[in-house]
Formats: structure tokens, sequence, C-alpha cells
């Protein structure tokens, strides 16, 4: 059984389930990692429930032991193939969720409200202080940053790099335009720094871009979804973001946070020389009038005529 229809059962025999099932339900659907790697002897004490419970909630859903109902979890961490689009969106189609025709819409919005509200607390309760401070470290210190993200991931790399240029104007986004794209990581070395965003399924050239600034002994700032992605596993550091989803895609509202809170820290910690290039940054895109702003409106005859405005 795939790990979306684990979560599945769970979810739908929830409501049945005594007290102490649902206790141990509701561990494991909301912390999936430890469920990869912790014992069951571990998960019952985290949960507050013996050990015991937890192999009947495995034999509740049908598996012959624990071991069986932790196998879906540890596949998806150590990189075996996820579901495809068309078995997930098949999945979402025929769930009791979308089932209720009369409330589907309703229903959707509670579910993906929840998914969400967990990948924040997943990707918040697995941030490292001490990996979030040497992130930092490296992007405040680093003469030479390069950042990547390839497919969905390139919204993420876009937006850490939009936002980054305002206060590192020397930070490059690899976009592979013109088919450059390993041109981008031309030069990198000791010294330099490449951040990498990437989640399951894996772009392919993200990995090999990666791979190739860790030979070229680069750091590498990996923004993915496990510590066995292969971006960590060649990384200076890892930030691990929750991204299940109601839909066929991944979630980024981890990623996307981790982004933000990356640019918050480094001005928080930026000082006057952040300070400055911001004021710079703002002073080009007024010169530039980069943003709207509503202009008075000259008079007609009834009011202010649209056709006469600038």
């Amino acid at each position: 059984m795939q790990l979306l229809a684990v979560e599945e059962v769970l979810r739908e025999r929830f409501p049945t389930m005594s007290p102490r099932l649902q206790q141990a339900a509701r561990h494991i659907l909301d912390q999936p990692h430890d469920v990869a790697f912790k014992s069951m002897r571990q998960l019952a004490e985290d949960a507050g429930v013996q050990p015991a419970v937890m192999l009947r909630l495995a034999k509740t859903l049908g598996f012959g032991g624990f071991d069986q109902l932790k196998a879906p979890f540890r596949d998806r961490l150590v990189g075996a193939p996820p579901p495809s689009f068309e078995e997930q969106a098949r999945a979402l189609q025929s769930s009791k969720v979308t089932g209720r025709r009369s409330d589907a819409a309703a229903a959707l919005v509670t579910e993906a409200h929840r998914i969400d509200s967990d990948n924040l607390r997943e990707t918040y309760d697995a941030l490292d202080p001490a990996a979030l401070n040497e992130c930092v470290r490296l992007i405040s210190s680093s003469k030479d940053i390069r950042i990547v993200g390839l497919r969905s991931a390139y919204a993420v790399a876009f937006l850490l790099h939009y936002t980054c240029r305002a206060i590192i104007p020397h930070m490059k986004l690899i976009d592979g335009t013109g088919g450059t794209l390993t041109d981008g990581l031309r030069g990198i070395g000791d010294g330099g720094l490449l951040i990498a965003c990437s989640f399951a399924p894996y772009a392919r050239e993200t990995v090999e871009i990666v791979e190739a600034a860790h030979r070229r002994s680069a750091a590498v700032v990996a923004i993915t979804d496990s510590k066995l992605s292969p971006l960590a596993m060649k990384a200076t550091v890892s930030l691990e973001v929750g991204t299940r989803s109601t839909s066929f895609f991944q979630s980024f509202v981890g990623a996307v946070s981790v982004a933000q809170l990356l640019v918050t820290l480094l001005i928080a910690q930026g000082g006057k020389k952040t300070l400055d290039a911001l004021a710079e940054s703002e002073e080009q895109l007024q010169e530039f009038s980069a943003y709207w702003m509503a202009r008075p409106r000259r008079p007609g005859l009834f009011g202010s005529d649209p056709r006469l405005e600038d």
C-alpha cells in the first residue's frame, strides 16, 4: 500500500476508532518523518499511548504488523518512486472528500487547509536554529552566490532570488535561458555558494548541478523535502519542508515560508549594509516607476474623464 492510500484509509476510519487509536493515528498523520525512522515503542511514547495501541492500529488498517505500516513512510523518504500524477489525481477523485458532491468544494477547502497547516507545522518543527544560522552565515559571507530551482521548484528559487537581490545584488539565478543551464555554474568553487530547491520527484538537472557544485568544493544550501533527498545528501546545510498536498502536485507552502524566513533573518542580522542596499534598491524602483501609483484625474464636464488621463 502506498503512503497516500495509508493516509486516506487513516482519515476514513478515524471517526470510528477508539480514543486511544485516534490518538495514535493523529500522531502518525502529523509526524510522517518519525514513522519512517523511529521504533514502534518510540512512536508510542511520543504519541502518549502504549506500544500495543500502535500494533492494534496497524492491524486495524489491514497490516500484518507495525513494520508493514512503516514501510510506505520509509519508502517515501528513501527515494522510492512517488505515486504518479495520474495515481494521485485518481486517488483524489475516488476519495470520500470529493465523493460528497453537494459539499465537495467546502470539504476540499477544509482538507486543503488542514494539510497545508500540517505542512507548516511539520516544517517549523523540523527547523534547526543552528542550520538556519549557518544558512544565513553562508549567504551573508559568500561573494559568489548562485540559486537554482527547476520545473515547479522554479517558483521558490525565483521568489528567494527576487527578494534577496534587494539586499544581495550579486546573487545570480540559474534558469537555463537559451539552453545555458550548466553555464550558470561556470566559475563556482571554494568560497562559492549554491542554493538549490527541489522536491520529489526531483528534477534531474537540479541534482546534477548540486553534484557539480559539490565536486568544485562550493558550499550547498538545499531547500528540499527529506534529509535523504539527493540534494540533502550533498548539501553543506539542508532545510527540509513539508510538501503533502490534496492535489496531484506538491504543496509549496512550507518551501515558500522557509524562503521568506531566510530573507527575514538576513535583513534582521544584516546591519547598516543591508539597510543601505534596501535604500538603493528602492531608489532605483522609484526612478523607473516600477510600481503603479494612482495619478490625479483631470476634471471633465461631469467629473473625471478617463479619456483625458495620462
